[in-house]
């Protein structure tokens, strides 16, 4: 079978970033969008430019009576999805870990570690497919995961650009389980996208209170709580030190032998010999 996860952004300005979203088949997704559009129409909010009413979390946030709205959409998303994915990490995070980070002689090139969205974006690839052994109950080893991200232009072409190379350096036993190359799409004209939206609000909030764990497991929206708390979500946050390490094992795999990556807060190298 081949599945769709459906992924969006939230973040705050030089701290938590987040990419999370929903994993569902696209007949599934097909249902789903035909009764989230007719909520749209009773709960959504109005797009001036468009004309069409919509859904996004920071508007609903932004007003008590629409924040009342939100379970209604979830209640749509919890009875459709397979299972929601995220990742979430501290933008200060990942600048204190290169920072850290020291090459003799040698000027880095940080390539993706640059872009907050792409380093995300690498981070939830890599954990999705690196744990699909643990998830073999409910995603089957043979399915195959189709990725389609929310329009983003600038990330949207550097993603597409460094795919192939990305795909050249998995694994066999984990490159099978990749879908096609990543697609972007307009919320507004595929509205699963809507559905990530709202999840990765929650997620970066939650995680911003230290409350991650605690509330997503329960499914704990303060005023509100999900009908299945036994929802299956997938979710990794990086800390500095998992940043740092994850970075310099990117980093090695560009130096020439004889070359050592230093950390400059611990006597710590890291390099080929």
């Amino acid at each position: 079978m081949v599945l769709q996860a459906v992924i969006d952004d939230s973040y705050t300005a030089g701290d938590v970033f987040v990419l999370a979203g929903h994993i569902a088949d696209s007949e599934t997704w097909k249902n789903f969008s035909s009764e989230w559009e007719s909520l749209l129409r009773r709960f959504g909010t109005l797009d001036r430019l468009s004309g069409t009413y919509h859904f996004k979390m920071t508007e609903m946030a932004g007003k008590p009576e629409r924040l009342e709205r939100v379970p209604a959409f979830y209640r749509v998303i919890e009875n459709h999805v397979l299972c929601s994915i995220s990742i979430a990490y501290n933008q200060k995070d990942l600048e204190r870990a290169k920072r850290r980070i020291f090459l003799p002689n040698s000027e880095i090139d940080w390539g993706f570690l640059n872009n907050s969205y792409l380093f995300a974006f690498r981070g939830l690839m890599d954990m999705f497919h690196n744990k699909r052994e643990e998830i073999k109950n409910f995603i089957l080893l043979e399915d195959t995961v189709d990725f389609i991200f929310d329009k983003q232009n600038n990330e949207e072409n550097q993603i597409l650009s460094m795919w192939s190379e990305y795909m050249s350096e998995r694994p066999g036993e984990i490159l099978k389980h990749f879908g096609s190359t990543p697609i972007f799409m307009d919320d507004k004209k595929f509205l699963p996208i809507q559905a990530a939206d709202l999840w990765a609000w929650w997620v970066r909030k939650w995680t911003e209170e230290g409350t991650i764990e605690e509330n997503m497991d329960n499914c704990d929206f303060g005023t509100w709580k999900a009908d299945r708390v036994e929802h299956i979500k997938i979710h990794i946050t990086f800390d500095e030190e998992q940043i740092l390490t994850a970075s310099k094992e990117i980093l090695v795999n560009t130096l020439k032998p004889g070359h050592i990556i230093y950390d400059l807060r611990p006597s710590l190298f890291f390099g080929k010999m």
